[in-house]
């Protein structure tokens, strides 16, 4: 996500920035007319004005865009998944291309994260998607390492207390 909010470095530049520019004028005024001390004055609150309502605006504008940012917890599932498979060190970068084509075992990732959402497995749901593809297959490797992982997660929610 895009961060709005610049570093202090940044907002102190700026007042730097428009600090010198100010006293470049405030020496021009001072040279070419009687200029009182009020108006300069006034002329010096200029850049900590500017540098306070860039900095509101840029925290403020990043409060709004982290509440609009949402979880993808299908994605954190799949790089889980992904990370369990590179760690096996059998799979090709062919097999994770033909993996991410192929429609029936995309369906049977999805059946399967659908599982892990809510929880339970009474009706036999990862025994099915386990026999889906055939013995031996990349699909069939592959999705044996999901529906692993998601016994696992099932088992670790199982084994912790209930809060109320």
């Amino acid at each position: 996500m895009r961060q709005y909010k610049k570093p202090l470095k940044y907002y102190l530049g700026i007042f730097a920035l428009l600090s010198i520019i100010v006293l470049g004028y405030s020496i021009y005024l001072i040279a070419t007319t009687e200029a009182q001390v009020a108006d300069l004055l006034v002329l010096w609150t200029i850049p900590v004005f500017f540098a306070l309502i860039y900095y509101g605006g840029d925290t403020l504008i990043q409060k709004i865009a982290d509440r609009k940012k949402k979880v993808d917890y299908e994605g954190i599932f799949l790089k889980e998944v992904a990370d369990k498979m590179s760690a096996t060190k059998s799979f090709l970068i062919e097999d994770y291309r033909r993996l991410q084509h192929h429609e029936r075992f995309q369906e049977a990732m999805k059946a399967v994260y659908k599982v892990l959402q809510d929880g339970n497995d009474e009706s036999g749901n990862l025994d099915r998607l386990e026999k889906k593809f055939r013995s031996g297959s990349v699909e069939e490797r592959a999705l044996g390492i999901a529906i692993d992982l998601v016994r696992e997660k099932n088992n670790a929610k199982a084994s912790q207390p209930e809060e109320k």
